[in-house]
Parts: C-alpha cells; sequence; structure tokens
C-alpha cells in the first residue's frame, strides 16, 4: 500500500509542474524538394519528391508518458494553400505538396483549409504509439511529395518557392 501512494503522489506532483517538464526538444532540418524539367508542351504531370528531418528528444517526465509532434507547412509565396506557386521573377508555375506518395489527395499544410500535417508519436515507457513512431534521439525523416499540374504555360527558367516547416509538440 505505501509504494502505492508514493507512485500516486509522483504522478499528480508531476502533473503540477509547468509545460516544460513535460516537453521533449526537437529540432528541424530545411525542407528540399526538387522536380525534374518541367514541359509546358507535355499532358503529363510532374512529381518530386522530398523530406524535412526531425529530430526529437525526450526530457523530464515524458521519458515515461512519452510525446507526440506536429510538423506542419507554411502556404509559401503564393498566400494559399490551394495552388502554391513557384517563382521566377514575375513569372510563376503551381504546384502543390501532398502527404502521401500519389501526391494527391490531402495536402501538406499546417491542418487548416482542408490540409493535414504529419504527426510523429515518440512512445514512453509506460505509454506505446501507433502509427509514425519516432525514436527519441534520432533523426526521423519527414516525406514530402510534390505535383507541378501539366499544361500550365511558362517559359524556361529556375522556378523556387520558400516555406517554413514548424515542429508544434
Amino acid at each position: 500500500m505505501r509504494s502505492r501512494l508514493l507512485c500516486c503522489m509522483l504522478l499528480f506532483g508531476a502533473g503540477s509542474f509547468s509545460s516544460p517538464l513535460w516537453a521533449g526538444t526537437c529540432t528541424i532540418s530545411a525542407l528540399g524538394l526538387s522536380f525534374s524539367n518541367y514541359d509546358p508542351t507535355s499532358s503529363a504531370d510532374v512529381t518530386g519528391t522530398g523530406s524535412a528531418t526531425v529530430n526529437c528528444s525526450d526530457t523530464g517526465v515524458d521519458i515515461l508518458f512519452g510525446f507526440s509532434v506536429s510538423i506542419s507547412l507554411s502556404q509559401g509565396s503564393s498566400g494559399t494553400f490551394t495552388t502554391r506557386t513557384l517563382k521566377q521573377g514575375a513569372k510563376s508555375l503551381g504546384y502543390n505538396l501532398y502527404l502521401n506518395a500519389t501526391a494527391t489527395g490531402t495536402i501538406f499544410g499546417d491542418g487548416t483549409a482542408g490540409t493535414g500535417t504529419y504527426a510523429i508519436c515518440y512512445p514512453g515507457l509506460l505509454a506505446p504509439c501507433s502509427g509514425n513512431t519516432g525514436q527519441s534521439g534520432q533523426a526521423y525523416s519527414v516525406p514530402v511529395y510534390g505535383r507541378i499540374t501539366a499544361g500550365q504555360d511558362v517559359s524556361a527558367g529556375n522556378y523556387s518557392d520558400a516555406l517554413i516547416a514548424t515542429v508544434t509538440f
């Protein structure tokens, strides 16, 4: 009985601390994705695959209970998730980023306007995970799938966009 009471007091006491005791620490690398050459006369969409690397470590009591992180992407220069825009000066080329390998379906965004985020669960000693499972202190590669829709009349050149990747935990 005495050990059971001690356990309950530890859990209650840990719950009264501020959130930094519970949260892990995370870093994310720059997202990189390149498309192959786009041909405006082709009827085929152009796809590309890239990734971001997330590295999270548990601290404090999240070693016991684990924690989850969510990775989101900004809209980019277009200001909308509907069609992101690659730019070359005043010229633009529409594209988008997706959560699945077919580069269709749910747009990789911030969870608003029908977009989705990428979730990773870091298990604790007392709490298992399902789905995308990371290991504390080890790099986790977050896949990103892109598509440029065929039929856009653009001139040759290098087009780019800048997005912000955010890890929330």
